[in-house]
């Protein structure tokens, strides 16, 4: 099902764009992606279908470069024909969304992945607890001792902090 060199398309959102782009680091590439964009960016799916041809069947709707406009006809084409997030396989021609090679990331990318998670989690409770942290990395695959070290590696660049010693809960450094 898949070529040989284990690529995958991914079509990431935008607000009203969708890039349609080739990796074999499907983790790294959102990463590297985000880091140069300023708005919240969205897996919503992948294939093995090759990026060329899905380029070509959409150019009508190609905005600049890899980005193209999210009509319905692309949403469609996605829903039908990409894994997705938590949503069950119907398809056999489709990969498992368990099954798709993230690749490795290096260790800026595990900062920036947890330093996220951090983030997100203090905008929903105020605050970032241990536990919530190692759960929702553990979920991108990050071991409970990665996760741990890179929070300290956070403190010591002063991107964190812990309000309350030895509460277990961080939250993220105004201006970082």
């Amino acid at each position: 099902m898949a070529n040989n060199n284990g690529e995958l398309t991914y079509f990431i959102k935008c607000h009203s764009f969708v890039k349609i782009g080739k990796t074999t680091g499907l983790k790294t590439r959102l990463l590297d992606l985000q880091v140069g964009n300023p708005y919240e960016l969205e897996l919503i799916g992948v294939t093995f279908h090759p990026e060329p041809e899905l380029q070509y069947k959409f150019a009508h709707l190609q905005e600049r470069n890899e980005w193209y406009h999210l009509t319905v006809e692309l949403k469609d084409y996605i829903e039908k024909h990409a894994a997705r997030p938590g949503q069950p396989e119907q398809n056999i021609e489709r990969p498992t969304w368990e099954d798709i090679p993230i690749g490795k990331s290096s260790k800026q990318h595990y900062i920036r992945g947890i330093y996220d998670i951090i983030r997100e989690l203090e905008r929903e409770a105020g605050s970032a607890p241990l536990e919530k942290i190692i759960e929702r990395g553990g979920k991108l695959g990050y071991s409970k001792d990665k996760v741990e070290a890179e929070i300290t590696h956070l403190v010591r660049e002063a991107r964190i902090f812990e309000p309350r010693r030895y509460s277990g809960s961080y939250q993220v450094t105004q201006g970082t």
